[in-house]
């Protein structure tokens, strides 16, 4: 593997990583919660409270939103939506894996695996969840209007980013050119 697809390969994988420590989502929220900055490192803090290892009000306070929306209804169908959005809210980690995994690629010098069809997967598996969250938990008093391109910030993008940065490594591999 070239020095040029290493790089590459590891400016995907710290892109990936980084993303996680920037805001993911950005969510004007219900239940008395004004606005919702959401990033990987405030779900781990969240996660570390509810385990009862650090103590965060500010981490702890996606998990309560979630929580409320859980117990809201009892509709499997909602119930369902909701576990798809916990999917879809565990992406600053599973990009945090993927570019930790083209991290030690790139060291150990091993090509570039797949991710790109998992990006464009995971973008629309994520706006269907926020869209069917918005018209399955929407109440007569409480309209919710998530809209995943709308809801995505900078880290999201990073990471997808990061993605396709990573898949770039491999067009300088010359088995995976055209044979003539």
């Amino acid at each position: 593997m070239k020095l040029n697809e290493r790089l590459i390969l590891l400016i995907g994988g710290l892109a990936c990583i980084g993303a996680g420590f920037l805001p993911y989502l950005k969510m004007e929220l219900p239940f008395g919660i004004n606005s919702l900055t959401y990033s990987g490192e405030r779900l781990v803090r969240g996660l570390l409270d509810a385990f009862q290892i650090i103590q965060d009000k500010n981490g702890k306070e996606l998990l309560d939103m979630l929580g409320k929306l859980w117990n809201s209804t009892n509709d499997p169908a909602a119930k369902g939506t909701m576990v798809g959005m916990a999917l879809t809210l565990a992406g600053p980690l599973i990009f945090a894996f993927f570019g930790l995994g083209y991290i030690v690629r790139a060291i150990i010098g091993k090509h570039y695996g797949w991710g790109i069809i998992f990006n464009i997967l995971f973008l629309g598996f994520s706006w269907l969840m926020f869209f069917l969250a918005s018209k399955q938990l929407s109440a007569p008093g409480l309209p919710l209007n998530f809209n995943f391109f709308k809801l995505a910030n900078v880290g999201y993008w990073l990471a997808f980013a990061g993605m396709f940065i990573a898949a770039f490594s491999s067009f300088f591999d010359p088995n995976t050119k055209a044979k003539k």
